[in-house]
């Protein structure tokens, strides 16, 4: 996978191992309505999407 983050390699590669990606994100906005902090877990998520060019 061609990862626009550059040269954070250690980065890409935890990324392409976890079991889930930012693009199974179906937004729902299930996660943002929960989260403690108020982030907008699915802006987030795409934001995380792009960084990977999912």
């Amino acid at each position: 996978m061609d990862h626009r983050c550059g040269d954070d390699k250690l980065a890409a590669d935890h990324y392409d191992n976890l079991e889930k990606h930012a693009s199974d994100c179906i937004q729902c906005g299930h996660c943002s309505d929960r989260c403690p902090f108020k982030v907008d877990q699915m802006k987030r998520m795409g934001e995380i999407a792009a960084y990977f060019k999912e």
